[in-house]
This record gives structure tokens, sequence and C-alpha cells, in this order.
């Protein structure tokens, strides 16, 4: 059994990263029709930012590479939040 590990995003990584959130947001929102036809990048963009508006450094926000078997197996994005 192998063991999964979490490392930290690194500053460099966090572009494309970004760049995969937006448009998977973008795509789902859509899906569910939640978001109109014709929507830009950069208005998805905008509104992905309430959610993080200061990207990586956003408090209470953490962006982590998943590890198993010594290989990146996908990345996390977790809101850690007051009670």
């Amino acid at each position: 059994m192998s063991m999964v590990v979490f490392e930290p995003l690194k500053e460099e990584d966090f572009p494309a990263y970004w760049t995969y959130t937006v448009e998977s947001w973008m795509r789902e929102m859509l899906k569910a029709a939640l978001l109109e036809e014709g929507t830009t990048y950069v208005e998805a963009e905008k509104r992905v930012k309430q959610f993080m508006p200061e990207g990586m450094k956003t408090p209470g926000h953490y962006f982590m590479n998943i590890i198993a078997e010594n290989l990146k197996i996908g990345k996390i994005w977790l809101e850690i939040r007051g009670e």
C-alpha cells in the first residue's frame, strides 16, 4: 500500500494551476447553465478571484500537489475556515 503525500505548490507552478482552475470552473458552470454562453475567460477569472482574491497568498487557502509513489497525481486547493 503506497502512501499519499501533499507537497506545497511552488509559486512558479501557480500560473498554470490558476489557468486550469479558471477554465475548469468555467466549463463546469457552463455545463450546469450557471454561466452564460459567450462568457469570456477574463469574466470567469473575475468570478474565481472572489474565492481567492490574493491568489496563492490568500489567507487560509492552501495549494498542494498530491504525490503517490513519487509521482504527482493531482493537485488540491483547500480553504480552512474558522469556527
